[in-house]
Formats: structure tokens, C-alpha cells, sequence
């Protein structure tokens, strides 16, 4: 089973009672409107993977009368070999884009995952989409390779690390 950790939007500690089955209804949710059908994930098989993680940024919904009704805000997902961490997917939820929630799911990833001996974080992002580059150079990673077609037909993969 995979690892999940929520962070709650306004403290950025970790959120508790959380209802799981309606969190990762979200997650497919928002994953189906950021990305293209053949680049989604699909969490019901991700996330029974032993080697997968999940880190979450949530909100609570004004209109809750309980904590356990969470909105997504902002996810990423990544799995961990040889001491190397692939990130697989980062998503910020549209409403919520360009507040900075991305860039803290990437400093909790590097600094759990340096804490944990691993050496290295690598990524691939779509060379189309400049927001997600700039992102990524603006936290250290640059362009170690290149492969035209990655993601379908004109559309170049830039691996970073």
C-alpha cells in the first residue's frame, strides 16, 4: 500500500481525519481535468503499489461542518529505486494554481527524501508546458536529456534532475 501524507493549506502541518475514499475521488477528479486521458493516472492501482508516495496539500471546505470534508488543493506522487526518487506526477488543483503550493509539495519532497538518504529527484515534464519548467529550474533542476515523441506525437519529453 502506498504512503499518503496530507498537509493541511493554511497551517502546512499534517492534516488528520481525513476522509480517504472521498480524498482520492478528488485526486482522479483533478487529474482528469490537468492532464491529457493518456497521461493520467489511475490512483486505484497506484496507489496499492508498495513503492509509491503521496504527498497532499488539502483544505476544509467552508460549507463543512466536520473536519473530514477536505478539498484537494494540491497533490504529488513518487516512487523511490536505487536511491533515486522519480516524480511521477505534481498537480495543483486550477482554482488554487500559482499560490505556491506546487514549489512546498517539492521542498516537502526533497527535504523528506533527503532525509531519507535518497540522492537524487528526477523528473519528466513536457517541454510544451512552460509554467512546469519554470517551476522546476526555479527549484534546481535543469535538463539532463531529451526524447522527441515522449508524451505522443510532436510532443518532447525533457527529463530533469
Amino acid at each position: 500500500m502506498a504512503t499518503i501524507v496530507l498537509y493541511h493549506i493554511n497551517t502546512r502541518e499534517v492534516a488528520i481525519g481525513i476522509e480517504l475514499a472521498a480524498f482520492i475521488a478528488q485526486l482522479k477528479s483533478a487529474e482528469k481535468k490537468a492532464f491529457p486521458k493518456t497521461e493520467a493516472l489511475d490512483f486505484d492501482v497506484e496507489l496499492k503499489k508498495r513503492n509509491t508516495n503521496l504527498i497532499a496539500m488539502v483544505g476544509i471546505s467552508p460549507k463543512a461542518f466536520v473536519p473530514a470534508s477536505s478539498l484537494l488543493v494540491s497533490y504529488l506522487l513518487y516512487t523511490h529505486f536505487h536511491g533515486t526518487i522519480l516524480l511521477h506526477k505534481l498537480c495543483t488543483v486550477e482554482r488554487y494554481q500559482r499560490e505556491g503550493h506546487a514549489r512546498h509539495l517539492l521542498t516537502i519532497l526533497r527535504d523528506r527524501t533527503l532525509n531519507q538518504g535518497f540522492k537524487t529527484i528526477q523528473l519528466w515534464v513536457d517541454e510544451k508546458r512552460l509554467a512546469a519548467r519554470s517551476l522546476y529550474e526555479s527549484m534546481g533542476y535543469s535538463e539532463v536529456h531529451r526524447v522527441m515523441n515522449y508524451y505522443g506525437p510532436d510532443r518532447t519529453g525533457i527529463k530533469m534532475a
